[in-house]
């Protein structure tokens, strides 16, 4: 008897599952793509695991790639640097721009786009990078539109940096206080480390509250500043990393930027 039951109830699960797979397959593919653009790529890549008609609709629809990518994702590329423009707005598939995008920088406006303390005055940055002259505070600001990011997405910002001489990294040991505030009034403050040196529960009063820098494989360091969401609407985003206790003359920092990229859970 009970075996019985174990194999009405599965022969009725197929029947569900063949029921429901055929009313999907009668739907238009642009109306299917056009429901799964209102998700986020994570849920999309979900999506697209559960029959063959949404795996080809997630792989193959521009209409739902071209939601995940920012409004004016053209714009953004044209004011790259470091891209081969054609072959990123010309060539690529919506899903494949929005994967390399997700996984290479665009240094936009020649990486002009960053401030430091005295920034202003020449003297004070070297090409072909930012490269910081000895000044006893330490202080270095940015900030983005969301409109040039992918909307409902949370994403996590970066500074990448490097030093020119790495037997001074011990000056920059000590706490630094990093800022992101929204044009919406949210505002993420905490403490991070520049020196990759540094282990967790280090000495010193700030513990294991302070953020890390590591190397990357690329031969930077990179420091997480914090991170924000971006929504429907337009906001501006400012980042800033400031000392607040070290009083000693700092220089040889390499600053390639600040990174920002979808937060990976």
């Amino acid at each position: 008897m009970a075996r019985e039951m174990v194999e009405q109830l599965e022969f009725g699960r197929e029947t569900i599952s063949y029921i429901v797979e055929t009313t999907i397959n009668n739907l238009p593919d642009e109306s299917i793509a056009t429901v799964i653009s209102f998700t986020t790529p994570r849920d999309a890549c979900h999506i697209a695991t559960l029959s063959t008609t949404f795996n080809n609709v997630v792989g193959n629809s521009d209409i739902v790639w071209d939601r995940f990518l920012p409004p004016n994702y053209r714009e953004i590329v044209l004011r790259a640097s470091n891209v081969d423009h054609v072959h990123l707005l010309d060539t690529l598939s919506k899903k494949d721009l929005y994967m390399y995008l997700a996984d290479n920088s665009l240094l936009l406006d020649q990486g002009l786009m960053l401030g430091i303390t005295w920034g202003e005055r020449p003297s004070y940055w070297h090409l072909l990078v930012r490269h910081v002259i000895p000044r006893l505070r330490f202080e270095i600001k940015g900030g983005i539109t969301t409109s040039m990011l992918s909307p409902n997405t949370r994403y996590a910002a970066y500074l990448v940096f490097d030093v020119t001489n790495r037997s001074i990294w011990d000056i920059y040991d000590f706490p630094i206080e990093v800022t992101i505030e929204t044009s919406g009034g949210e505002v993420v403050t905490g403490m991070a480390c520049l020196d990759p040196c540094r282990r967790e529960g280090g000495e010193g009063p700030e513990g294991n509250n302070v953020k890390l820098s590591k190397k990357r494989i690329d031969g930077w360091v990179e420091v997480e500043i914090g991170e924000f969401y971006t929504r429907e609407e337009d906001e501006q985003v400012t980042f800033s990393l400031m000392e607040i206790e070290n009083g000693f003359a700092k220089g040889s920092l390499v600053v390639q930027g600040i990174e920002i990229r979808p937060k990976i859970e």
